[in-house]
């Protein structure tokens, strides 16, 4: 994907990988002791985080994402580890041949807004389902696009890291939103800027329901972030739906 590719160069810096990375771990330290599971595949796995994170934690993981880019950088990211995750291109609505199936399916980091009908949306949810093992889990964390179509906030963050000053904002469209992100950076004593943006589908959890259940997942609940507290839509800032697979 254009969009990834062009900003894998600050990516990590813009995400803080390293200052979540300790964080990150012990979400998912609980999750895993509520939901024990020994493979997982993480859609969309972006440069690796949650790659990395499981496999300390004992999982056998494989990565997946359209981006080159991302691609390399998540492998970089293991390979400095000496740890020995696969990684493969792919987009979470098309079919991923021989690549077998897993205890838990993970679509991570507002990934799923990327799929923007809702034809490849019921292609997303079926492919998630036959890559999963019988009573395999399913974990989709996006943005609680409700409170963000309530609110029409166009600012979703503003950070700085050394030099670089990254501003993330939204321009809404009629069925979709425009995400951007502004980086102001300092090249040769001067300030420069360059904007990259990609369209995002609002789904919210009425969306995915109906689909769910047609793929005979069970068990759904809505969590209003990955610490597995109840959803609010008026006020959570994540939607994340846990299922499990029939």
């Amino acid at each position: 994907m254009d969009f990834y590719d062009n900003i894998a160069g600050f990516y990590d810096d813009m995400t803080r990988y390293s200052e979540r990375f300790d964080r990150e771990k012990t979400v998912w330290q609980k999750i895993l002791a509520l939901y024990p599971f020994k493979s997982a595949l993480d859609m969309a796995c972006g440069s690796g985080l949650h790659t990395v994170i499981l496999h300390e934690l004992g999982a056998r993981v494989t990565g997946m994402d359209p981006s080159a880019e991302m691609l390399r950088l998540a492998a970089d990211h293991a390979r400095s580890l000496n740890y020995n995750i696969p990684y493969l291109a792919g987009v979470m609505q098309e079919p991923l041949p021989g690549i077998g199936t897993f205890d838990a399916v993970l679509c991570l980091g507002n990934s799923i807004p990327h799929v923007l009908d809702n034809t490849d949306l019921q292609k997303t949810i079926a492919n998630f389902s036959a890559l999963l093992n019988p009573n395999g889990l399913l974990i989709i964390q996006l943005l609680n696009y409700h409170r963000i179509l309530l609110d029409k906030n166009r600012i979703v963050n503003i950070s700085q890291q050394g030099e670089n000053e990254y501003i993330r904002f939204y321009d809404f469209l009629e069925s979709t939103l425009q995400f951007n992100i502004l980086n102001i950076f300092r090249k040769e004593g001067k300030t420069a800027h360059r904007l990259d943006s990609v369209m995002l589908k609002p789904w919210q959890a009425l969306d995915f329901l109906p689909l769910l259940e047609q793929h005979t997942f069970s068990s759904i609940e809505l969590w209003g972030g990955m610490n597995m507290q109840p959803f609010a839509a008026a006020s959570s800032t994540d939607l994340v739906i846990k299922a499990v697979k029939g």
